[in-house]
């Protein structure tokens, strides 16, 4: 997708895709894994990023856990701590957004939870912002929106995996280990039900 600038330019647009798996709900709980996806603008995959993030001590509910299903001592022995993490994810937007010029736009499915995890643990909201957009792309929201078009039945609850059944997407994934309610799963669900929703 491009979009035209004032001085008759086009800009092409990139995204980024993103997942967090974290302790709980509130920032006070520990942000445990990021999966990132940089897409082109016909949202083809660029570029990606998988991070789990190492803490002295975890902030988390049991919860949360059974959900994400992270066993936190083999995490902990394969996560790096938040300044190389950090750093890694620096490197990937500094790049795929060619040092800014080229914005990255957000996207998630209720990406703003996501994005308050990055901003609070691995780069600050202004350092962030220099390389992607502030305005996002959430399929949660675009959910919402077809619904009150009537596009999409009240019987779809919005969330991503009745989003998936909905328009039975069969998700791409690297080994059959990988679930719903993992970072990396639920970034390219996203991305498939992204698609899906542009073609409704």
């Amino acid at each position: 997708m491009s979009t035209a600038c004032g001085n008759g330019h086009v800009m092409i647009n990139r995204y980024i895709c993103l997942d967090c798996e974290t302790g709980g709900i509130g920032l006070d709980k520990s942000l445990l894994t990021v999966y990132f996806e940089v897409l082109d603008e016909k949202f083809n995959s660029i570029g990606s990023l998988d991070l789990k993030i190492k803490h002295d001590v975890y902030n988390v509910t049991a919860e949360a856990l059974s959900i994400n299903n992270i066993n936190l001592v083999e995490h902990h022995a394969i996560a790096e701590y938040k300044a190389t993490a950090g750093k890694k994810l620096l490197d990937l937007i500094k790049k795929y957004s060619q040092n800014g010029s080229v914005k990255l736009i957000p996207v998630g499915h209720g990406v703003s939870f996501d994005l308050q995890f990055i901003w609070e643990y691995l780069l600050g909201r202004k350092t962030f912002e220099a390389y992607c957009a502030y305005r996002k792309l959430d399929t949660a929201v675009i959910a919402q929106f077809l619904k009150a078009q009537g596009k999409l039945p009240e019987s779809v609850s919005g969330s991503l995996e009745s989003l998936v059944e909905y328009y039975a997407i069969d998700v791409p994934f690297d080994n059959v280990n990988e679930k719903a309610h993992e970072a990396k799963w639920d970034t390219r669900a996203t991305i498939a039900v992204l698609k899906a929703q542009l073609e409704t």
